[in-house]
């Protein structure tokens, strides 16, 4: 998997450096999701009425 999304995001790089990068992008959307989820909670929480 991590071998075919490097070959489609980094087409001109080494392949254990598509990889690497995969790997990086993939750490960078899970983190990116995760600090939405917990915006989108806290905002929730927020505007519940008291």
């Amino acid at each position: 998997m991590l071998t075919f999304l490097g070959k489609i995001f980094f087409p001109h790089s080494q392949r254990w450096k598509q990889r690497q990068n995969v790997r990086l992008l993939l750490a960078a959307m899970a983190v990116a999701l995760l600090f939405s989820v917990i915006v989108i909670g806290i905002m929730l929480l927020g505007n519940h009425p008291k």
